[in-house]
């Protein structure tokens, strides 16, 4: 759940006209790519935010379905 710091700064964020503004730029440039054009911009910005996962090895000598 978020704290409330979190949903204060949500609502501002929602509030900004600025924000807002990006939005509608973002929405318009979609609207005319296709669907791989469209996935192909969304791979762009997992490049630039990759995904990190950290695991750890399990060590068990008991796994039983």
């Amino acid at each position: 759940m978020l704290s409330e710091q979190e949903k204060t700064e949500l609502l501002a964020d929602a509030k900004s006209q600025k924000r807002r503004d990006d939005f509608r730029k973002i929405k318009s440039t979609l609207k005319g790519l296709s669907l791989d054009n469209f996935i192909n911009f969304l791979r762009s910005f997992q490049v630039i935010f990759p995904s990190i996962t950290k695991t750890k090895k399990i060590i068990t000598s008991d796994n039983r379905l």
